[in-house]
């Protein structure tokens, strides 16, 4: 089953345009710069970049993340809440 909702809804944050879907955990992917384009509006910090587990959870204080891509296009947390809290957390770095 896979839900889509959008982060500028969900946190009230006027220049979010993540989406959160379920894989089994809640995954926010960021929206490419340009059609076709592999940049990205907005990526996360470079710390928290390629993190997983102890490490990402220690660097961006979200209880349940599991994964930030190494590009800092997409991350993953256990919960909604927490996906939704990464996400944000996110927009405003």
């Amino acid at each position: 089953m896979g839900y889509a909702f959008s982060i500028s809804r969900l946190c009230c944050c006027q220049s979010a345009q993540d989406i959160l879907r379920y894989r089994g955990g809640y995954v926010w992917q960021g929206v490419p710069d340009a059609l076709g384009s592999y940049g990205q509006r907005k990526t996360v910090p470079d710390n928290w970049r390629g993190l997983s587990g102890d490490e990402l959870r220690k660097a961006t204080g979200v209880p349940t993340a599991v994964f930030c891509h190494h590009k800092g296009f997409a991350g993953s947390a256990e919960t909604l809440e927490d996906a939704i809290l990464f996400a944000a957390k996110a927009i405003e770095t």
